[in-house]
């Protein structure tokens, strides 16, 4: 029997995507079989993957496709690859209606009890996060040992943060911390929303293993080589 209850567990996912099919599919499916249902918000940006499929054609009854004009999401270095930063932390704060909040790049996937990980605690911590594996060019790099550990391992940064797709938390509390993360660029809203969010509501909930994975774009290969750990056999 589910967990899910809709008034401690109802949660969105919110993906940004141009579309591209192959990780978009892999994304979907791996929500699809969580143990609990979520809502997903899929935020497109007008700049399509050649080979995207009409937004339309991924609408479903807890799945639904808003698109924004070209370059919504552009990156704010025109050298970047992708957009980073503050605006899909703060579309999925101002668009979710449910009580709880996570998000999904389209090239992260979901192991299969991701969810549920996070599920437990969810009446008292104001958000939770989880470890995550790292991807290049199918070979897994390990557990990422930088952006995924928060407080509760060593990391290999010098200041702690949690990427966006590791963490979930609850919408109401983070949405108070929305001008800070607004107010930065690049990478440091991922870092800003954990910091303030610690701060202002203590210790999160931690999983303690890998539920996520992402691939990882090859201009970040090396980094990550650096900071993964491979796990024990």
């Amino acid at each position: 029997m589910s967990l899910f209850t809709p008034e401690v567990h109802d949660i969105t996912v919110c993906t940004t995507t141009t579309g591209n099919p192959d990780g978009l599919s892999r994304l979907l499916d791996s929500i699809e079989a969580q143990g609990i249902p979520v809502t997903h918000l899929l935020l497109w940006d007008g700049k399509r993957h050649p080979d995207a499929k009409d937004p339309a054609y991924y609408e479903s009854k807890r799945r639904h496709s808003i698109v924004f004009p070209n370059g919504q999401f552009a990156p704010i270095n025109p050298a970047q690859e992708f957009s980073v930063g503050p605006s899909p932390m703060g579309l999925g704060m101002l668009l979710a209606k449910t009580k709880w909040l996570t998000w999904a790049d389209d090239d992260v996937w979901w192991e299969k009890g991701h969810i549920e990980a996070l599920v437990p605690t969810l009446t008292d911590p104001a958000y939770a996060y989880t470890l995550r594996r790292v991807w290049h060019k199918g070979e897994c790099l390990g557990v990422d040992r930088a952006e995924s550990v928060g407080h509760h391992l060593p990391r290999k940064f010098s200041y702690a943060m949690t990427d966006s797709n590791t963490m979930l938390v609850r919408r109401d509390l983070a949405i108070n911390i929305l001008p800070h993360i607004m107010a930065t660029a690049g990478y440091d809203g991922d870092r800003i929303m954990y910091q303030q969010m610690r701060l202002m509501y203590g210790d999160a909930h931690f999983t303690w293993r890998a539920t996520i994975n992402q691939e990882c774009p090859e201009r970040l290969a090396q980094h990550f080589q650096s900071c993964c750990e491979l796990e024990a056999a």
